[in-house]
């Protein structure tokens, strides 16, 4: 298990992934309680970008995406390319706290982290999924109290950006598989489940399709 780290108002540290430098940034102290996130790749082989934490206050209004409508610009870059950045600066400029990881997250794998928040704050997640073309899981301004209220776990499914075509090639899927990122344009248009690896590309079914969920996380308050 893996602790990724968080830095006050005004200090940035860069990291290089898939060519995309990002940022990890903590913007409010939210009453001084911290939620722990643990975070959890549940697919086989597939692999998870380094992901993005987001905790807002309830009724904020910040959602990066929503199933049947069109991606944003932010949520097409995340997707595409794997890079959290757009969404670190959407998320910031609605006055939301952020956690940004440094590090994918390998098949089984488990991270956790400690975000500004309590039991009013929603939470958002974001990260790719790789080998895919614009594949990606999250949560969209979920709320901690309901959580908890659950047990404080929730599974979490795949989706489609909806902003490039499933080629499954790896001349288009970045990171280990070496090939583009972000492109603007194409795919279906809107945002939906993603029907999974389906075959014809580089990327063998056999080999990296996921099941119902891909990740999992779990929630409590710590201080």
């Amino acid at each position: 298990m893996k602790k990724a780290s968080m830095i006050g108002v005004g200090l940035v540290l860069a990291i290089v992934f898939l060519g995309v430098t990002t940022t990890t940034t903590e913007v409010e102290a939210s009453g001084n309680r911290m939620l722990e996130i643990t975070f959890q790749n549940m697919m086989p082989e597939a692999i998870l970008t380094p992901p993005i934490f987001a905790t807002d206050r309830h009724g904020c209004n910040v959602s990066f995406f929503e199933v049947g409508e069109f991606a944003s610009s932010e949520l097409e870059e995340l997707a595409e390319g794997g890079n959290t950045t757009p969404l670190a600066v959407l998320f910031m400029n609605n006055g939301a706290n952020i956690v940004q990881h440094n590090e994918p997250l390998l098949p089984g794998e488990t991270i956790t982290i400690e975000i500004p928040g309590n039991q009013s704050s929603e939470l958002s997640i974001a990260s790719m999924l790789l080998p895919t073309n614009d594949g990606f899981t999250g949560a969209n301004a979920m709320s901690v109290r309901e959580l908890l209220r659950d047990g404080g776990t929730a599974l979490l499914r795949a989706y489609d950006a909806g902003t490039e075509g499933n080629s499954e090639l790896f001349a288009d899927i970045p990171g280990p598989f070496g090939g583009v990122g972000y492109i603007p344009g194409g795919g279906e248009g809107f945002v939906h489940s993603h029907p999974n690896l389906i075959g014809g590309g580089d990327a063998d079914p056999a080999t990296y399709r996921w099941g119902e969920f891909v990740a999992k996380i779990s929630v409590r308050v710590v201080r």
